[in-house]
């Protein structure tokens, strides 16, 4: 596909498909406050940073009168279970500003209703969620099987609305654990990975993940921000630790007032929590031999001592193994124990996939890569 392509013009209203993104485009996502009105609501920082290494990504952009008001991104992969790999494509930078944003929520039953909610934006992706192969990389008519699929809170009506406008299943649903120490020790069990053990890693972790549906590798060692354990010289446990930076705008109830108002005050709370500038440890690509659950702490400490932070973040499956290993092997550390879960749905719009092939992916653990949660 050329870099960019009009695809829709309606009186002032255009959309473009484009390859490439811009200056235009990179402007308007720092801009963009994700979360839900009345609740969380926070920016990225490292906008820049994710679009050059993102890889394979096409973005449809909504502009009325030369100005921006809309974008979706979609990121080509393959994505694996056991020994089946999968076309698949992540949506990322789903982003309407007013007065397209909806203000309220719409019942479910209403959005179902033939016609209803046939906007400009949906009309226009209809396709290419269906069809992303042929429409985006010019595959062949007729010969596409594939995924889409995203991560939507359940209070962003706006996503949800989307998501059931265009026929996407939540298959799964995640939740974020946090990680703490105001004052991290480094285990000299721990070290950088070099050249010569990827190659070991990879397959440590294909094993470890292989009954995880949507496992990829995209951004594996992605800065080489990969660390490993190791026990006798034998590498028993890694995990990717990317840092990273938010800046809090909001969040609900009275700890969120609280959190955003009080907590950067307190000293020693406030070497670990400023919602100005939160930086963390997004943590990826974790794995650990049988018995030794117990490095996964140690790798979280490590990992803020060598960045001078004091935050891990992590994104698991809310049944799977990863959040019962955390649950009971990890101590989280004050921030952690006062932070409310919150559950966010894995949603699937599956593309020729007959109904077995799609109790998959409802009957096993995801894989969620921090690297589309930052």
């Amino acid at each position: 596909m050329e870099q960019k392509r009009n695809i829709v013009n309606y009186h002032e209203l255009k959309v473009d498909v484009e390859k490439q993104p811009g200056e235009e485009l990179l402007n308007y996502l720092k801009s963009n406050v994700l979360g839900t009105p009345g609740g969380l609501r926070y920016q990225h920082t490292k906008t820049e940073e994710k679009l050059e290494n993102l890889g394979e990504t096409y973005f449809l952009l909504l502009r009325k009168g030369g100005r921006m008001l809309g974008s979706i991104g979609l990121c080509y992969r393959q994505t694996s279970w056991q020994d089946r790999n999968y076309i698949s494509w992540y949506v990322r930078y789903f982003a309407i500003k007013a007065p397209l944003r909806a203000s309220k929520p719409i019942p479910e039953r209403l959005l179902e209703r033939s016609g209803m909610g046939m906007s400009l934006i949906r009309q226009t992706a209809a396709p290419y969620l269906q069809k992303p192969g042929e429409h985006l990389k010019n595959l062949p008519e007729g010969t596409e099987k594939s995924l889409v699929y995203a991560y939507i809170e359940n209070e962003n009506f706006q996503s949800n609305q989307f998501a059931i406008q265009n026929d996407f299943k939540t298959v799964r649903k995640l939740t974020t654990f946090l990680y703490s120490r105001a004052f991290p020790r480094r285990s000299k069990k721990i070290s950088a990975i070099q050249v010569e053990e990827k190659d070991e890693v990879k397959e440590k972790l294909r094993e470890f993940y292989k009954d995880h549906t949507l496992y990829m590798e995209q951004y594996l060692f992605f800065k080489d921000n990969y660390l490993v354990y190791k026990e006798g010289g034998k590498i028993v446990a890694g995990m990717q630790a990317n840092p990273d930076m938010w800046e809090i705008k909001d969040m609900s109830g009275i700890f969120g007032k609280f959190a955003v108002n009080i907590l950067p005050f307190i000293p020693g709370i406030n070497r670990i929590f400023n919602p100005r500038k939160l930086k963390f440890i997004a943590a990826d690509y974790i794995f650990w031999e049988p018995g030794y659950e117990k490095a996964i702490s140690i790798l979280f400490e490590t990992a803020c001592k060598l960045n001078k932070l004091s935050l891990v973040m992590a994104w698991p499956d809310t049944k799977g193994k990863l959040i019962n290993a955390f649950d009971n092997s990890v101590k989280q550390g004050i921030i952690g124990k006062m932070n409310k879960r919150v559950e966010v749905d894995i949603k699937v719009k599956f593309n020729g996939f007959e109904e077995n092939e799609k109790e998959v992916f409802y009957k096993n653990s995801a894989f969620i890569s921090s690297f589309d949660l930052t």
